[in-house]
């Protein structure tokens, strides 16, 4: 071959290369792209579920605690009052506060203090000042609650009723955070009505806001920021300090220009140039740094105040990939774009697993249930909440993905989340998410956090109906290699072992892989 015409091949095979690359470049950007915006919007709305587990209980309290006083009619008694707080209180650990109101304002509060519980009573002179009153003796002294305090909570909590929309109430009203009268610290307040007919009676349960904070970054991943904007364009500042004043709370919420926190500023200036979405990614830079971003309402009928979570680029695909990077630059040579194509590979034939039909008639998913569990059956009550402790937990999410790495390292099998032991469907509803979607993608943020996407191929998955309720199913095929579930600190390996999965030693993974790679 003539020196010219190799180094026209030699020329022409680099421009395939290069080409190959950038190509490659484009499809893993984009890749990339959906797989930080799902992740992203997943762990946020994880996080402003968080929040919504913490608030479910006393809000369902303060709902049905509502409905009795308003059958039980007006004209309460100060004792009666006080008890009502006082119960309330006592019953729900999670509550600041609880407040009872009628058409001359505050009538009785019992607030929490460390392990004391703190009472107020509205003077018989008609009064709106009064005299806290500690339940446990010998504490420290508590300053009087004036009467212009008073009549601030009440004009507050009376505002807030009269937001409703007229004919369709979605009780319980919120308030704008706020002090509580006499005692440290801000709160955001829900209401709903306890009185019959036109009777203003109101009763409000108040949330810290640092209980609120601590339940937002109970489900932060690693390196990310908790978030909660309010529609006006504000988020609630990183540091509370001692300075803010006033009922409305301003000085807890501010825009951009009065932030002193830069991540925080530019996430809410990125969010508020992005149209304020509720439910959707957003991406920003700070300090070079790319993060990622989303805030979702706390309820679909109230959009006045959105939590969520920001998370830098490098802890997302942390998250996602635990630790094995992606080629970061597919065009620097073939091997790399070679690599970023072969998981193109993977994940179109995940795409085509998918779409496979598997268990489509309610009957089939009949049959499957009435099989009961077994070696290639397995059934979960829910995907994260804790039925026994009445709370989310990482070890009901841990169970679901340790059953489908064990099917993937037997003979494959069927994962029924929404099913108890007897095969009886129960539905998610416990789990709260959203909507269907909202739950698929937060298994596969699951799945890919503790699985790994390179064996999402080897996974069906999609909702199914049964006897009413929906369930999720997954089926899962045999890996050809070992799939290890990957928890905190620690990577566990599991085979099934009859209606169970049971966890293999080292000396039994090297075992187990020696033998499988004899009979291939």
């Amino acid at each position: 071959m003539s020196p010219g015409k190799a180094r026209l091949l030699t020329l022409a095979a680099l421009v395939l290369v290069v080409s190959a690359g950038v190509l490659a470049a484009l499809e893993y950007d984009k890749l990339r792209r959906e797989f930080s915006e799902q992740v992203t919007l997943s762990e946020s709305r994880a996080v402003r579920d968080a929040l919504g587990m913490f608030l479910a209980p006393p809000l369902a309290a303060l709902q049905a605690t509502g409905k009795l006083l308003a059958q039980s009619g007006g004209g309460r008694t100060p004792a009666e009052a006080l008890l009502v707080t006082r119960t309330a209180l006592a019953d729900e650990p999670g509550l600041a506060c609880a407040v009872l109101t009628d058409a001359s304002g505050v009538l009785a509060m019992a607030c929490r203090d460390g392990q004391d519980a703190l009472t107020f009573l509205r003077p018989a002179t008609g009064l709106a000042g009064g005299v806290w009153e500690r339940t446990r003796p010998g504490g420290a002294a508590i300053p009087a609650a004036s009467a212009a305090d008073m009549k601030a909570l009440g004009d507050l909590l009376a505002e807030a009723a009269s937001t409703q929309a007229p004919g369709h109430p979605a009780w319980p009203a919120w308030t704008w955070a706020h002090r509580l009268p006499g005692l440290p610290g801000h709160a955001l307040s829900a209401l709903v009505p306890a009185g019959a007919g036109g009777d203003a009676s109101l009763l409000a349960f108040s949330f810290s806001l640092d209980s609120l904070r601590a339940a937002l970054d109970q489900a932060l991943p690693e390196g990310a920021r908790a978030l909660l904007f309010t529609s006006g364009g504000q988020a609630l500042r990183a540091s509370l300090g001692t300075g803010a004043t006033g009922p409305d709370g301003e000085a807890l919420f501010a825009g951009p220009e009065a932030l002193d926190d830069p991540l925080l500023q530019s996430a809410l200036t990125a969010w508020i140039a992005a149209g304020k979405p509720s439910g959707e990614a957003f991406a920003f830079t700070r300090d070079g740094e790319e993060w990622w971003a989303a805030v979702n309402a706390l309820r679909d009928d109230d959009v006045r105040t959105l939590a969520g979570m920001a998370l830098p680029r490098r802890a997302l695909f942390e998250l996602l990939f635990r630790g094995n990077r992606a080629p970061l630059y597919a065009g620097a040579g073939l091997a790399m774009a070679v690599l970023l194509l072969a998981s193109l590979a993977v994940a179109a034939r995940g795409r085509k697993r998918r779409a496979q039909a598997f268990f489509e008639a309610e009957a089939e998913v009949e049959a499957l249930l009435a099989a009961g569990e077994s070696e290639t059956l397995e059934f979960k009550s829910t995907l994260r909440f804790n039925l026994a402790a009445g709370r989310p937990g990482k070890e009901i999410e841990m169970a679901s993905m340790k059953a489908i790495t064990a099917f993937m390292n037997s003979s494959g099998g069927v994962l029924a989340v929404g099913v108890d032991d007897q095969g009886e469907p129960l539905g998610l509803e416990p789990d709260g998410f959203e909507n269907e979607d909202h739950l698929l993608r937060h298994f596969t943020s699951l799945f890919a956090q503790h699985v790994g996407i390179e064996f999402l191929g080897l996974a069906a998955f999609g909702m199914r109906s049964c006897r009413g309720r929906r369930i999720l199913l997954v089926r899962c095929a045999p890996s050809r290699e070992p799939v290890i579930l990957k928890g905190g600190k620690e990577e566990e390996f599991y085979l099934r072992a009859g209606p169970s999965s049971r966890k293999l030693s080292l000396s039994d993974v090297l075992r187990h892989v020696a033998k499988g790679r004899r009979e291939l």
